[in-house]
């Protein structure tokens, strides 16, 4: 027992009951307390002192009182100082015996506020007041979600159960401030759901479950989700044979550094999603016992486990997986990733299942089977250490969305699709974007009269050569923005096949094409196109630039349009229907090498921004810019 005097500073929040229930909180770790009141507030110090005392639970120690001087005002503060007695001694001790039996013993640590979550229960059984006693320090309180504590400490809080409970469903969510919760003499026998149950707890540092009785639960979703300064957690006495449910069981326990689940039983589980995504500590996560054979679901499941180096999936069954999702995403320290035993043929989305993998060098995939795949998305996305990949057994035929399937695969040097089938796709924006060791690509097999999305599909492919897409349809394209911007080492490009009649965004589209010395855009219908910004950016080889059969009726946005085109001395703009324009800031911008520009046509009504518009263009030596208002 400690011989220090706890103390406590009575405001206006207080009531004399809350100041009787505060005083026997602290006295249960300690012999005497110090009461201080301002003269507001010393009544009610002095009246709870008084019943105190009445009650046989304390004796006065002392009475002193002190003057302060608060803006030329006396304020004088009443000092009480109670010494507790042998009554509420034995009282503590009889309310320690009375709740030995089913409880949960919590230790909750108050640091700001003194207003803290105990207990969730918000989607539990409402009636849980009639059958559950919580006690702080040994007291028993009111029954309610959150306490207010008497001052920053270290409580320790009882959980006493009278009867057995079926669902511990969030019981304990978002119940932010306990560090350490015992549940060993907690019976849950009758228990089928346990779906987020220390969910949020993330100052839990402790937590004993050892006697922990699971055989009926059903539902273990998000169970210590978010739990991320448990570094150790012993499930060794779970029996999770019935279990259906595990989702983000562990998901975000990012100090975890060890996890042995070896006695898990996971043969009725359907749903894996998300079950250690975040678990960016652990280094090693040995699953050979798990039973994978019913699960449906594995999107996610080790989304950002970044610190393993190794996995072994080779005993996974994933005959009946639909979704592989962003299955290994932020897996980025895994060197290698032998997935031979997968069997694939019902997985559905493969989208981002190996993005930002960018420490893999080598990854076989021929045994992968993907005739009913409907989503690649960023599906090697990131994936910047690979060196070669062999997909020619792809079945691609159902594929609807590509974009960024390749993105920022920066060291390919080569990378055959030639056995895709894109008959299906309907988005290939940014599928090769940031590839840039590759030197060659050949497309001539893709089908693309279904893709709509083209932005960004080449953007920063600063290697290749030559790019062939003689055989791309593109009626159906919307959008083309930065579709070859930073593409820096073409030197030809044929787009006399492109069918843009319904493209509305071409910003960017050839932006920093800087070895293009030529462009035929006499084919292109623009009729239907809104943004032209910085569509021809940075194009400082082109020596001449044909537009007369632009229709440019919709376009509201020109900025930058002709920005760094330095290397152009002419250019007829005459066609140019402007009147809808709101934007030609910069359009003409460090154009220095223009010696004429007759933008006489040029209706400039609805025009706002035109900084910088010939900014550096400092060869123009004819000025026959006339505006029309």
């Amino acid at each position: 027992m400690s011989t220090e005097i706890e103390e406590l500073i009575i405001s206006e929040k207080d009531t004399i009951d809350k100041v009787i229930e505060y005083t026997k909180i602290l006295l249960n770790k300690s012999e005497k307390i110090r009461l201080i009141a301002d003269s507001k507030y010393s009544v009610i110090s002095a009246k709870a002192s008084e019943k105190l005392v009445e009650l046989g639970y304390v004796k006065y120690d002392n009475i002193q009182t002190k003057t302060d001087i608060e803006e030329n005002r006396r304020n004088i503060i009443l000092i009480i100082i109670l010494k507790k007695t042998n009554k509420l001694e034995n009282l503590f001790k009889e309310n320690l015996e009375n709740i030995k039996n089913n409880i949960i013993i919590a230790e909750i640590e108050i640091k700001r506020n003194l207003r803290e979550k105990i207990i969730n229960i918000e989607n539990i059984d409402k009636k849980m007041n009639e059958y559950c006693e919580i006690y702080v320090n040994n007291i028993k309180i009111g029954f309610n979600e959150y306490y207010t504590f008497p001052k920053n400490g270290v409580y320790s809080i009882k959980y006493k159960f009278h009867k057995l409970l079926s669902s511990t469903k969030e019981i304990f969510y978002n119940c932010q401030a306990i560090k350490s919760l015992d549940l060993s003499s907690f019976n849950t026998q009758n228990v089928s759901d346990m779906n987020d149950m220390f969910r949020g707890c993330n100052s839990l540092t402790n937590l004993n479950l050892s006697s922990f009785n699971t055989q009926n639960v059903t539902n273990m979703s998000g169970m210590f989700e978010r739990c991320n300064l448990l570094t150790n957690l012993n499930l060794s006495s779970f029996n999770t044979q019935n279990v259906t449910n595990m989702s983000g069981m562990f998901e975000r326990c990012n100090s975890l550094i060890n996890l042995n689940l070896s006695s898990f039983n996971t043969q009725n589980v359907t749903d894996m999603s998300y079950m250690f995504s975040g678990c960016n500590s652990l280094t090693n996560l040995n699953l050979s016992s798990f039973n994978t054979q019913n699960v449906i679901n594995m999107r996610y499941i080790f989304n950002e486990c970044n610190s393993l180096t190794n996995l072994n999936l080779s005993s996974f069954n994933t005959q009946n997986v639909t979704d592989m999702c962003a299955m290994f995403s932020g897996c980025n320290s895994l060197t290698n990733l032998n997935l031979s035993s997968f069997n694939t043929q019902n997985v559905i989305n493969m989208r981002y299942i190996f993005n930002e993998c960018n420490s893999l060098t080598n990854l076989n995939l021929s045994s992968f089977n993907t005739q009913n795949v409907t989503d690649m998305c960023a599906m090697f996305s990131g994936c910047n250490s690979l060196t070669n990949l062999n997909l020619s057994s792809f079945n691609t035929q159902n594929v609807t969305d590509m974009n960024h399937m390749f993105n920022e695969c920066n060291s390919l040097t080569n990378l055959n699709l030639s056995s895709f089938n894109t008959q299906n796709v309907t988005d290939m924006s940014g599928m090769f974007n940031e590839c840039n060791l590759l030197t060659n690509l050949n497309l001539s097999s893709f089908n693309t009269q279904n893709v709509t999305n083209m932005g960004g599909m080449f953007n920063e492919c600063n290697s290749l050569t030559n790019l062939n897409l003689s055989s791309f349809n593109t009626q159906n394209v919307i959008y083309m923005s930065g579709m070859f911007s930073g593409c820096n080492s073409l030197t030809n490009l044929n787009l006399s096949s492109f069918n843009t009649q319904n493209v509305i965004d071409m910003t960017y589209m050839f932006n920093e094409c800087n070895s293009l010395t030529n462009l035929n855009l006499s084919s292109f219908n623009t009729q239907n196109v809104i943004y032209m910004t910085y569509m021809f950016s940075g194009c400082n080889s082109l020596t001449n630039l044909n537009l007369s059969s632009f229709n440019t009726q919709n376009v509201t946005n020109m900025n930058g349009m002709f920005y760094r085109c330095n290397s152009l001395t002419n250019l007829n703009l005459s066609s140019f229907n402007t009147q809808n324009v709101i934007d030609m800031s910069d359009m003409f911008n460090e154009c220095n090498s223009l010696t004429n520009l007759n933008l006489s046509s040029f209706n400039t009504q609805n025009v706002t921004n035109m900084g910088g518009m010939f900014n550096e263009c400092n060869s123009l030596i004819k000025k026959c810019i006339k505006f029309y208002e």
